[in-house]
């Protein structure tokens, strides 16, 4: 964060509190880990379960935010340092799944339907709206950094979050069913054989 004035008493006891900062941390991981040129796309999809995880879960302990300093008029993206996700390039075939989308249920009574989503997309999409808070943060303003963390707290708790839940989903069933080799279930194969040369032994998976 670049220097300015200090921010608000209130405001920085927000941030310093262990909600926040392991939250802080763990976008720091994951950012890490999607701008990583060399990583093996075994060894991604490995640490991402758990990075997305971590995500999900520290962004939903973040505190409520009741607005001060600014106002949901004040919202302005800032992309300040958000970079390029370089890993997405290697996944490959590792990329469409089947997802239920939420949002008719919210429209209608009609179920839930199922559409494809792309795994590339869906992170590419996490990644661009927590850099956007990111950017927020780093203007160090009362009114920037109350936003992010306000900006943080919603979208975790609606969509944001809906879609990490779905990306973790897929990428605990890469790991657990495609990369051991599980080739079938009393339910029907697991994947096509495309996804063979992803395929290692349980114990690196575990």
């Amino acid at each position: 964060m670049k220097e300015n004035k200090p921010l608000a008493e209130d405001l920085q006891e927000i941030l310093n509190s262990g909600e926040v900062q392991n939250f802080l941390k763990a976008v720091e991981q994951f950012n890490e880990l999607l701008r990583d040129k060399d990583i093996d796309i075994k060894d991604f999809i490995k640490q991402s379960c758990f990075s997305v995880t971590e995500l999900y879960y520290r962004g939903r302990l973040l505190p409520e935010l009741t607005l001060k300093y600014s106002s949901t008029d004040d919202y302005r993206p800032n992309l300040l340092g958000w970079g390029y996700a370089y890993t997405l390039n290697k996944l490959e075939d590792l990329q469409t799944y089947l997802a239920i989308n939420p949002y008719p249920a919210y429209k209608s009574k009609e179920a839930p339907t199922v559409m494809k989503r792309s795994l590339t997309e869906d992170l590419s999409d996490i990644f661009f709206d927590v850099n956007i808070c990111m950017g927020l943060m780093a203007e160090g303003t009362d009114k920037a950094v109350e936003q992010a963390l306000f900006t943080f707290k919603v979208k975790f708790d609606c969509l944001l979050g809906i879609l990490c839940l779905e990306v973790i989903r897929v990428l605990q069933y890469i790991k657990f069913w495609v990369l051991p080799g599980i080739k079938a279930t009393p339910d029907g194969p697991i994947l096509p054989s495309k996804f063979d040369n992803f395929r290692v032994g349980l114990i690196d998976c575990i």
